[in-house]
């Protein structure tokens, strides 16, 4: 059988060690204390699983040391006569990346490649060692929370811990693809029912649809014959329509000639409103052109006036443009002087308060002094008056505050007076101006007053002229009207007697509309006889479609049915594969095969701890004792108390008896994987008291030196185990990291580093 032992440690940039070297040499018990936090867990396990199984338990990154960029760690070990090195670095630059080399040492002394890259290396190892990570794990590297796993899980958690170590790998996976496939097949069976039951409930409703096909092939013959009947009869309808159409093309003449006659009419009405209304616009521009003649008579006068009119109300809207301008201003500075003022104000006003309460302060303190009442010292005789030097002080400060108060009272700011100044000029200018706004509309009124006269003084004769044209016009437009008027009497005469013509074949007009509402109400009904038969048609075709699909339905159905049949067997056969591959099948006669050598292992560890016994049944009877059920129960013995029962030992006890299944497990594994794991790595047991750790450090070192194990390392931060130790090694946190310290003296890594070199 061939032999693991790690033989040396070296970590840079890798979790809290920026350098760390640990090189045991012939040291079979290695302790690793420190504060909780400082790195041992990192150096002792971590790094071990990392190099050899890329076995990262956080984030690949969070490895690498806070403040660097990339982070290597490399692991010597001993196994079959050979030395392997194995080393892992990580970079999180450009997103992060990982490289790995497993080398073995030649004769030489030099390094030579085994396997190199980031899957490439763990494979190698797992290939060398016949190991994975979960089995070194729980061989090799015992955590804390791997360290009770098979104590602390229950009956079917603690079988698939054996399970993963004793039983063929080939089983589980057998296992789970039979029970993947019979849960498929029977996913696919409820499937199968579904659509069975589905096409029941189909056939159901489609069971009536021939003798409903039946009914809709007899509508559809009786809507052909009544479609026949109406064609007949419309084809009657249009014959007479046609016959009343040629009577009616014999008196179209007359009727065109009543059209021309009508619009002859109207042609001359429309001339006569023309004419007329050309009669009275004439009229009315006479009357316009006499108003205007009147209006000229005072129009000279007026036009003298006008030029002086219109000065005076230039001038006088130029003094209103001054006036508001004036008022613009006047306003702007009145708002700008309320504002300094108000400012001024508020300054007085915290100057009176300021000063009337230094004044009232001065009045107090004055007061306080003058009411001191002297006394005799003790040791000299002469009179003084306790706290008036205080008082006195006070009163100084008071003094001077009034005195500066009185000196800095506000004053007014000479831009306020000038702004005053010049507000009372601005007012003065405006007053002199003197702007009347009534004024200014009076004389802008007779202004216009006089613009219009003077307008009708130019239109004086323009009016004249337009009075002899008007004339002329009523002259013509009378002529014209009693001309239109003749002509439209005799027009009106001619269209009496079309009219009368006309009348006569009034009956035959009337005849021919019945007949055209006629055709009109046959087409429509064999329009709707159509539309009755083409929507019976798709009914039918519908019909026979689901006449045709319900014969379809029933041979799927019948299809079906015999599948059902056949994927039943299957999924019999499926489920007993399934129960056979699985825990309580063949890998449970497995893993109770190898109870008693599992319990012999921990029973030499626990005998050398604590005089106890462990032993491990597989069956218990169940709750009314009338069975057996499959079970993996633990049951302690000690000497003088008989069995007890997992839940009623002590927590040093359950670490104890946790260690001696860890090394039970490991030996089983290496039996397993034909490999001799002669590397322990115990991470913090916790629950021991002092005797118990004592205890548990002399078994340890008897595992250790009587060929059991070659190389035990036991992180703890307990004195107790410290003193068990072959080496004893000391992390303390240091301003650049992890330090390592043995036997008081600092280890300097890199010169550790250049000796291994």
């Amino acid at each position: 059988m061939r032999v693991v032992r790690i033989d040396r440690w070296e970590l840079k940039d890798f979790g809290s060690h920026r350098h760390t070297v640990l090189e045991p040499g012939d040291a079979r018990l290695i302790v690793i204390q420190g504060e909780n936090g400082v790195g041992k867990t990192t150096l002792a396990s971590e790094a071990l699983g990392h190099a050899l199984f890329k076995d990262d338990r956080g984030s690949i990154n969070a490895g690498v040391r806070n403040g660097a960029t990339e982070s290597a760690v490399s692991i010597d070990f001993a196994f079959a006569g050979q030395h392997y090195r194995a080393i892992r670095r990580r970079t999180i630059r450009a997103g992060g990346k990982s490289s790995a080399d497993l080398q073995v040492r030649t004769p030489e002394g030099t390094w030579a490649p085994v396997a190199s890259g980031d899957k490439e290396v763990p494979a190698a190892v797992r290939e060398l060692l016949r190991m994975d990570k979960d089995t070194f794990r729980t061989s090799v590297s015992l955590a804390q929370k791997d360290l009770d796993r098979f104590v602390a899980a229950k009956a079917s958690g603690r079988k698939e811990v054996l399970a993963s170590i004793v039983v063929d790998p080939r089983f589980a996976p057998a296992a789970k693809l039979a029970s993947k496939a019979a849960g498929e097949l029977e996913a696919a069976t409820r499937i199968e029912r579904d659509q069975v039951a589905r096409l029941d409930d189909t056939i159901a409703e489609l069971a009536p649809m021939a003798e409903i096909l039946e009914g809709r092939r007899a509508d559809a013959a009786a809507i052909a014959v009544e479609t026949t009947a109406t064609v007949s009869a419309r084809t009657d309808a249009e014959d007479r329509l046609r016959e009343l159409e040629t009577a009616l093309a014999a008196a179209a003449g007359t009727a065109d000639e009543i059209a021309r006659v009508e619009a002859e009419v109207a042609g001359l009405a429309g001339r006569y409103r023309e004419t007329q209304a050309r009669r009275t616009t004439a009229t009315g521009a006479i009357e316009r052109a006499r108003l205007a003649i009147e209006a000229g008579a005072g129009a000279a006068a007026a036009a003298k006036d006008l030029p002086w009119q219109q000065g005076e109300v230039a001038r006088l809207e130029a003094l209103r443009d001054q006036d508001a301008e004036l008022e613009a201003r006047i306003r702007t500075r009145r708002e700008a002087h309320a504002l300094a003022s108000a400012t001024i104000r508020e300054e007085v006003a915290a100057w009176t308060a300021g000063y009337e309460s230094a004044r009232t302060r001065v009045d107090e303190l004055t007061a306080a002094m003058g009411a001191l009442v002297p006394i005799p010292c003790p040791k000299c005789g002469t009179e003084v008056s306790p706290g008036r030097e205080d008082l006195a002080a006070r009163l100084g400060a008071a003094s001077n505050e009034y005195r500066r108060l009185e000196g800095s009272k506000p004053k007014e700011p000479l831009f306020l007076a000038t702004e005053a100044a010049q507000l009372v000029r601005l007012e003065d200018r405006r007053r002199e101006l003197g702007h009347a706004p009534a004024t200014l509309e009076a004389i802008t009124r007779d202004l216009r007053r006089l613009e219009v006269l003077a307008a009708a003084a130019r239109s004086v004769a323009d009016a004249e002229y337009a009075t002899a044209e008007a004339q002329a016009a009523i002259a013509a437009a009378d002529a014209e009207l009693a001309a239109i008027s003749e002509a439209g009497h005799a027009a009106r005469g001619r269209l009496e007697t079309l009219n009368a013509a006309q009348a006569a074949l009034a009956d035959t007009g009337r005849e021919r509309d019945a007949a055209m509402v006629e055709i009109t109400r046959l087409r429509v009904e064999i329009d709707e006889l159509e539309g009755r038969a083409r929507f019976t048609a798709v009914q039918v075709a519908r019909l026979e479609g689901e006449v045709a699909r319900l014969e379809q339905l029933r041979a799927d159905r019948a299809a079906h049915v015999a599948a059902l049949a056949a994927t039943d067997i299957e999924l019999g056969r499926l489920r007993k594969l399934a129960a056979a591959y699985g825990l309580k099948g063949i890998p449970a006669r497995v893993i109770e095969s190898v109870l008693p050598e599992l319990s012999a292992h921990a029973n030499d560890v626990l005998g050398q701890l604590f005089g106890m016994s462990l032993e491990i049944r597989a069956q218990r009877a169940t709750a009314d004792g009338k069975g057996i059920v499959e079970a993996l129960d633990l049951v302690i013995r000690k000497d003088g108390t008989g069995e007890l029962e997992l839940e009623r030992i002590s927590g040093g006890q359950e670490t104890a008896v946790s260690l001696a299944l860890a090394i039970g497990l490991s030996r089983l594994n290496a039996r397993r994987a034909g490999t001799a794991i002669r590397t322990l790595v115990l991470d913090e047991p916790d629950g021991l008291d002092v005797r118990r750790l004592r205890a548990l450090g002399q078994a340890l070192r008897t595992l250790a030196h009587t060929g059991e194990l070659e190389r035990v390392v036991v992180i703890t931060h307990t004195a107790e185990l410290a003193e068990f130790g072959d080496l004893v090694v000391d992390l303390r946190e240091g301003p650049d990291g992890v330090e390592m310290f043995i036997d008081g003296l600092r280890v300097d890594p890199d010169e550790a580093a250049a000796i291994a070199a």
